[in-house]
């Protein structure tokens, strides 16, 4: 099946610019795919995954979040360059999803979120309706001492500017800016079996990077709402996959992603599937394996479609 790859751009939702977004387009698609990138990423690294959806029949669809990739707008690791950019994140990703339909038409809505964007759509799916399915891959479990974080991260943005850049919180997060190149590779050992796309990962220029004090603040406030024992209670009873990596240990390992999928059950959720794929770390459609996770990933997308509309 022939993919026709486009390159798309429309108003940001905070006011600074445009969002840039990549297109995968498939011939007579039968659902529309939104994939939400993660931290310090961009959506160009889901070339291949996208692509071999197109090949299945769905057209792909996924922007580089405002203060990323070609979407940084001055501020690479800010969602905006004042409060609220992650909200208004969230809303970019409904304005993409209403782009692609003036171009390809009205058709299923599925949303794909890898680590922080899967904090992106489970907020995505509490404010917007519409969704057929809500899939959450590599879902963040705790983070220790996150709500202390929160507060230094949003005290020094409210005091020093929402774009300031704290050495004391890069080194709180994790830094790799002074490491060398065989230092941060083996730092980020936790994407990926696979060397090669860990060392791709720290070559690239648009990957790995600090957030601002703002930006942490902004994210940590949106992780706690995902986190919160709350979550899940608006969310409509769609189809949801939760996926992860079972030595993912963003997720901790299978804590997380188990956690994630009793919480919804619990919140009167009946459509809920969770899948754990064993010695995958955290990028499973970075992984070794990562064949048996693209079909995986395809065939749960097909499932959750009408039957009319199902190819492949």
């Amino acid at each position: 099946m022939t993919t026709t790859h486009e390159q798309w751009q429309f108003p940001a939702s905070n006011g600074e610019g445009d969002i840039f977004a990549n297109a995968w387009l498939a011939e007579n698609p039968s659902a529309i795919i939104q994939i939400a990138h993660g931290m310090a990423e961009h959506s160009a690294r889901y070339d291949d995954f996208a692509r071999f959806l197109c090949a299945q029949g769905f057209s792909v669809v996924a922007n580089d979040h405002a203060g990323h990739g070609q979407s940084a707008q001055g501020h690479i690791g800010a969602f905006a360059s004042k409060a609220g950019g992650f909200d208004l994140t969230i809303n970019d990703f409904h304005n993409l999803f209403g782009l692609a339909e003036e171009k390809i038409g009205t058709l299923p809505r599925i949303l794909f979120g890898h680590s922080m964007g899967s904090i992106l759509s489970a907020l995505y799916a509490e404010r917007y309706q519409g969704l057929t399915a809500l899939a959450l891959c590599g879902p963040p479990a705790a983070i220790k001492h996150s709500r202390i974080f929160a507060c230094i991260a949003g005290f020094i943005s409210a005091t020093q500017g929402h774009l300031k850049r704290s050495p004391f919180i890069d080194r709180l997060a994790g830094t790799t800016k002074d490491m060398t190149t065989e230092e941060a590779e083996r730092d980020k050992f936790w994407l990926s079996r696979d060397p090669e796309v860990v060392r791709k990962y720290v070559a690239d220029p648009l990957c790995g990077f600090d957030y601002t004090a703002g930006g942490y603040a902004t994210l940590l406030n949106g992780y706690h709402r995902f986190y919160s024992k709350k979550w899940g209670r608006t969310i409509p009873d769609i189809p949801i996959l939760i996926v992860a990596g079972a030595e993912d240990i963003i997720c901790n390992k299978e804590t997380g992603p188990t956690g994630y999928a009793a919480q919804l059950k619990n919140t009167g959720h009946t459509r809920v599937d969770l899948k754990l794929f064993p010695e995958c770390r955290h990028e499973i459609i970075n992984e070794l394996n990562k064949p048996e996770v693209y079909d995986y990933l395809c065939d749960w997308f097909k499932a959750q479609l009408p039957c009319e509309m199902a190819k492949g």
